[in-house]
């Protein structure tokens, strides 16, 4: 389950009918109300005019297949993004376009958590919860239920995880490896001129980093 839905395109293959069968036949089937759909490595297009018609077009015919329409829609250049999140240059980074991405995101994200306008009220519902969930673990440690104790700890994980979690989905070689770097702001994925990131990758804050690999 996620919370949102990125779709990466790249600039240069807009016509690729396998992404719009896909979009269509798969994505849309799910019915997530927060999908983003990016047109990216817009600094390939090097004529102003040609670029604006191009995003003019784009930006009319991609908002049919979000709920978010053109509040959904963002053409963006990932390599200036990761360029100006490293370099710490603000020049850059706005006219990357990758900002007014993550201005909309943040917007679900508070609408997601219920927190936008009472955040407060949120915490203390929370935290009543929290208690409520440790009471009941205690009378259960008494009582040796170890059984019951583990039927409940999915419920400890749901109200400890404050997580909105954003997939992020394209054919091979749109930059989406180099997209996820500059929103963190770090080479975390690799990027290279041929494809290199083919396997589904799983990205989360924690305090020290490390990989870890699943083998089947």
């Amino acid at each position: 389950k996620v919370d949102a839905i990125v779709f990466i395109f790249n600039c240069i293959y807009m016509h690729l009918k396998t992404e719009k069968d896909f979009i269509e036949n798969n994505i849309l089937a799910w019915g997530h109300q927060y999908l983003f759909l990016i047109v990216n490595k817009i600094d390939y297009m090097k004529d102003v005019e040609e670029r604006e018609e191009f995003i003019n077009e784009y930006r009319s015919s991609l908002s049919k297949y979000t709920k978010l329409k053109e509040n959904g829609i963002f053409f963006t250049s990932g390599g200036n993004a990761l360029t100006g999140r490293i370099e710490k240059n603000n020049e850059i980074l706005e006219e990357s376009g990758i900002l007014e991405f993550e201005k909309e995101l943040k917007k679900c994200i508070r609408r997601t958590n219920k927190v936008e306008n009472n955040y407060v009220t949120f915490n203390v519902q929370k935290d009543q919860a929290l208690s409520l969930y440790k009471e009941t673990i205690e009378v259960l440690n008494k009582l040796k239920l170890r059984s019951e104790i583990e039927k409940l700890e999915p419920i400890s994980n749901k109200l400890n995880n404050d997580t909105f979690k954003v997939m992020i989905v394209g054919t091979f070689k749109n930059g989406k490896s180099t997209f996820i770097n500059a929103m963190i702001g770090e080479k975390i994925l690799p990027a290279f001129t041929k494809p290199c990131t083919a396997v589904i990758s799983e990205i989360k804050k924690k305090k020290k980093k490390r990989a870890l690999l699943h083998f089947k």
